[in-house]
């Protein structure tokens, strides 16, 4: 019997060493690694083919602290780029400390069994890039932060545990038909869904859209950065778009899109000064930015505010951060138009933010409040309260209603805008954080979080609707036309007064009281009832306008004539008796702390009232004055405008200077003529 047994032959050894040399180099192609340094751990991104060339990545060191964890969508080795397409086996498993949202490489191809199993501090959403084709047993059991996930391609598989103990989604965003995905996605979404869920797609007819995902190194929440979407591509306005990843809107943007939906997870800030206007959607989680200077904080300012937000929610720190001030270093009032009564939150008398509604704050430190939920986008109607009759020296705010603005974007009032002026006055009252209720005209926008103080016509509005329509402003509204604008100013504040010319309808808006009592007032007297914003008729060409001052001191006064349309326009003082070509520069003067009425005169012309016309003389210590035309008005005044002597004359008038030390005085005459002054030397 011959045996099996072959001898060792020179030709099977060279055999068996070629064969160790092929596996010894498989291994050591294998083994090719690089290392990447992150921040508190370190990855290893292992080879995996040359031709493409392609890697997997995994933990090497682990994080001893909470970190967020970065993945390089490639790595070089030895000159050659290596793109990323797996995550193997155990490669994350239990890292707790990694944290906040996890960003899978962009050409991921495989996730396999429990890659991220246990690692339960990633939050916020979950995506599967367009790549990716399958994913592994339990790969993300335990990881219970996840409340979204988006899936971008149609050819994603996995096994049928890949979602199992994959807690705590409450949205997915998928650009494929959940009935075309495989069943363990169809079956995880529909689970989703039986527990009140949402479900995010594209819209019929429509085989994408474009989805916010962030995550540019650069700019990781702006809208304006096209690594931020999918496709790589800001969307036009005319897009519906879906946010899935937190997105700021910046103090200088103003977004515009047809449609827009964000998964709970995915915050959606928008700070002082930003905007976001769309047509519809479905907002949650969306944070409103109001900064707030302290009163505390900066000198000779009142620090009040009139806010509003567009969202309608129970007064707490939680749904508006940072508004209550626990040490009640704060407060938040709400006016009633009803009684003309200012309530105060503190006091228990009220615990919801309406949509309409203006309140009345201040804070001793600064602060940013933040309006925290789901914002409105429709029209918003309220009963207005009117004035039973008219108060002239406007101390009381008898017809006034405070309104906000209950949109994410800017509004504005009158015709065309989102505040109609059927019920209104035109105009209405910012209220400025040193205590100014400044007069603005209707041009001017009402922005987000901000609220104003309008005034209806006359008793007739008592009790009518008011719609405050969804009218985005736009910076081409047409700005109002032939208005002369009066600003007094000291070292402190200024006021300012509106005239309007032409055929507005209503009287204007009246005068009110400042927050702050030490600043000034400018108004136009007119029948009797004084106006920050009143009408005149073209025609008029002497315009009476009145002062205040708080504090004797230096004042200024300056006009802006640009949408008037005269080329000469004069100043009178009534008290010094100086007339100034007030287009070619301002006129300073010194104020008594009392109410002039009437200080100073518009001469629209040059044909009323000269300021150098001779109609006093002395005679034996007496003051003398011919040629009155019917009766006039005499008053007498010192360099500091303190008024001397006032008295009703007819025909003439013959006055004793007895009584008068010596010095400069003005005299200012009204009669059937007009407004004469002149200056008069008694020694």
């Amino acid at each position: 019997m011959h045996s099996q047994f072959k001898p060792y032959t020179l030709t099977m050894k060279k055999n068996f060493i070629a064969l160790f040399l092929c596996f010894f180099c498989t291994v050591c192609c294998h083994a090719q690694s690089v290392t990447i340094n992150g921040d508190g751990y370190t990855l290893t991104a292992k080879i995996t083919k040359n031709n493409p060339p392609e890697c997997s990545i995994e933990c090497d060191d682990s994080p001893t602290s909470p970190t967020t964890l970065v993945i390089p969508n490639s790595v070089t080795y030895n000159g050659k780029e290596y793109i990323v397409t797996t995550i193997p086996q155990s490669a994350f498993q239990n890292e707790k400390n990694f944290i906040g949202t996890l960003t899978l490489p962009n050409n991921i191809r495989r996730i396999e069994q429990s890659a991220f199993e246990g690692c339960t501090g990633f939050t916020g959403n979950l995506v599967f890039p367009e790549t990716t084709e399958y994913v592994g047993n339990k790969a993300f059991r335990y990881c219970s932060g996840f409340t979204s996930m988006t899936i971008l391609g149609s050819e994603i598989s996995g096994h049928n545990q890949c979602l199992s103990g994959l807690n705590g989604i409450e949205t997915v965003i998928s650009l494929t038909d959940i009935d075309n995905l495989p069943n363990v996605f169809k079956q995880f979404i529909n689970s989703i869904l039986d527990k009140g869920g949402v479900l995010i797609q594209p819209e019929e007819g429509e085989s994408s859209m474009p989805i916010f995902l962030g995550g540019d190194a650069s700019a990781p929440n702006s809208w304006s950065t096209p690594k931020n979407w999918y496709p790589e591509e800001v969307p036009s306005s005319d897009k519906s778009v879906t946010i899935a990843n937190n997105l700021t809107i910046s103090s200088s943007e103003r977004i515009e899109i047809n449609s827009i939906s964000n998964a709970e997870s995915s915050a959606i800030v928008i700070e002082e000064g930003g905007q976001l206007v769309y047509n519809e959607g479905t907002l949650s989680n969306v944070r409103i930015e109001k900064n707030i200077t302290g009163y505390n904080d900066v000198t000779n300012q009142d620090g009040w505010y009139v806010i509003s937000s567009p969202m309608t929610n129970n007064i707490s720190n939680d749904n508006y951060n940072n508004l209550i001030d626990e040490n009640g270093y704060y407060d938040l009032y709400y006016y009633n138009e009803e009684d003309f009564h200012w309530y105060n939150y503190k006091d228990g008398t009220f615990s919801t933010f309406n949509l309409r509604q203006g309140y009345l704050y201040a804070k001793r430190n600064s602060a940013t409040i933040v309006s925290v939920g789901k914002p409105n986008n429709s029209a918003v109607s309220f009963t207005l309260s009117a004035a039973s009759e008219l108060t002239p020296n406007g101390n009381d705010l008898n017809g006034f209603n405070l309104v906000g603005n209950p949109f994410t974007f800017d509004i504005c009032k009158g015709d065309g805008c989102a505040i109609s002026n059927e019920f209104l006055e035109e105009g209405y009252y910012s209220l400025s954080t040193n205590g100014t209720w400044t007069a603005k005209s209707d041009s001017e926008p009402i922005s987000v979080c901000e609220g104003i103080l309008v005034e209806t016509i006359d008793s007739s509005a008592d009790g009518e609707s008011l719609t405050i329509n969804r009218i985005p402003y736009k910076k081409t509204r047409k700005a109002d036309n032939d208005v002369i604008a009066i600003t007094v100013s000291n070292e402190l504040y200024e006021d300012v007064a509106y005239i309007k010319f032409g055929d507005s309808e209503g009287n204007g808006l009246r005068k009110i009281a400042h927050m702050n009592n030490d600043i000034q007032m400018v108004y136009i007297p007119k029948d009797g009832v004084n106006y920050a914003i009143t009408n005149m008729d073209e025609n008029i060409r002497e315009i009476p306008v009145s002062f205040q001052a708080s504090t004797m001191g230096k004042y200024t006064i300056s006009i802006d004539a640009t949408k008037h349309n005269s080329d000469n326009i004069y100043l009178l003082d009534n008290i010094t008796g100086d007339k100034i070509d007030i287009l070619n520069g301002d006129y300073t003067f010194i104020a008594q702390s009392s109410h002039d009425e009437e200080r100073f005169t518009l001469l629209i012309s040059d044909n009323s009232g000269t300021g150098d016309e001779h109609f006093a003389f002395i005679n034996n210590n007496n003051i003398i004055i011919n040629d009155i035309e019917g009766s006039a008005n005499v008053q007498i005044f010192d360099v500091t405008g303190r008024q001397i002597i006032a008295n009703e004359f007819n025909g003439s008038a013959c006055i004793s200077a007895e009584a008068l030390n010596d010095g400069i005085y003005i005299i200012r005459m009204i009669d059937d003529n007009g407004i004469k002054t002149q200056k008069i030397l008694i020694q």
